[in-house]
């Protein structure tokens, strides 16, 4: 009997692969979060649209992890929500963006609280010899599905609502983006178009939800490949903002895959103690990998600062509702 308890315990606090995540750790990942919303505070008339989206959905994410009073980190969480909430507040009036579509529809915190339902161990991946992301990215930094997915998101937003459930009629050249299935389709290619769905998700739009988590699951395996090899072959550190944002989509899905302990560490870790994160891009990739990231003068990117904010909320979150208990 006692052998079957701590079997079934290590089967319960222990991730996709097979590192236990020690639920002590929760303090740093707060720590973590605390730390970069005061950076993000401090800057909060210089912060852009994405970055400010980042902060919403790790607003719904810490709000999930709420557990009506009943858990011990639950005044911590609160006050983590207000200050995500307060920093919106500050912030929203002054983005002045040519993607004001962005602000108007997405930066919304209720549109994107959701029960997060962790799922565990759905991907396996094997090693692919010599396989480089890094090398695909500088191959593909001109694809003209980065100038097209802008008008995408903007089309998706206008044909949809927030009050009600409704067909949304997407423009075929945006299908055809979205169903592109070759060798270009990895890095934030994959990405956009998983956060393509679910924006349509959360403005409403009709979908059957075994369709939606079909859908779903194909894009982050495809995902999860790229990380994989991301961490296989060393591009981690070059591919900062593009490895928190694989991480962030994904692990909002509730895929476990994505909070390995090891990652959350090398997170930590690459947080600088001022709470920011660098994208950590060579100068002949920033402006090619992400070009509406803004990079300050201390080096670190609000793109990649906010999106490694989501991740560190979704950690929070499933220590809280999965280890912590």
């Amino acid at each position: 009997m006692f052998r079957f308890l701590c079997i079934l315990m290590c089967l319960l606090f222990t991730n996709t692969r097979g590192e236990i995540v020690d639920k002590r750790i929760i303090l740093r990942v707060r720590q973590g979060i605390e730390k970069t919303i005061q950076y993000i505070d401090n800057l909060y008339n210089r912060v852009n649209e994405d970055c400010l989206f980042a902060v919403v959905l790790s607003t719904a994410i810490m709000a999930d992890a709420y557990r009506n009073g009943t858990h011990i980190m639950d005044p911590s969480t609160l006050k983590i929500v207000d200050k995500l909430t307060d920093v919106l507040k500050k912030s929203i009036p002054y983005i002045h963006s040519d993607r004001q579509w962005i602000v108007d529809n997405m930066l919304i915190p209720y549109m994107w609280r959701q029960d997060i339902k962790y799922k565990y161990n759905d991907f396996k991946v094997s090693r692919i010899k010599n396989y480089s992301v890094m090398n695909k990215i500088r191959n593909y930094h001109n694809d003209p599905f980065f100038t097209n997915i802008d008008f995408c998101f903007e089309d998706l937003l206008n044909i949809s609502s927030l009050l009600l459930s409704k067909t949304c009629l997407v423009n075929g050249k945006c299908l055809d983006i979205y169903n592109r299935n070759d060798d270009s389709s990895f890095g934030y290619i994959t990405t956009h178009k998983l956060l393509l769905l679910q924006v349509a998700k959360h403005r409403n739009c009709l979908m059957d939800n075994n369709i939606y988590e079909r859908n779903v699951k194909r894009l982050c395996s495809q995902i999860y490949s790229d990380v994989f090899h991301e961490d296989y072959y060393d591009e981690l550190d070059g591919l900062f903002d593009l490895f928190v944002e694989q991480v962030a989509l994904c692990g909002y899905e509730g895929y476990t895959d994505f909070l390995s302990n090891k990652w959350l560490l090398y997170i930590l870790k690459s947080q600088r103690s001022t709470g920011c994160f660098a994208g950590n891009l060579t100068d002949d990739l920033k402006t090619k990998i992400k070009r509406t990231s803004n990079i300050f003068e201390d080096g670190c990117a609000d793109h990649t600062t906010g999106i490694a904010l989501t991740v560190l909320s979704l950690y929070y979150n499933f220590i809280v509702k999965e280890i912590f208990i």
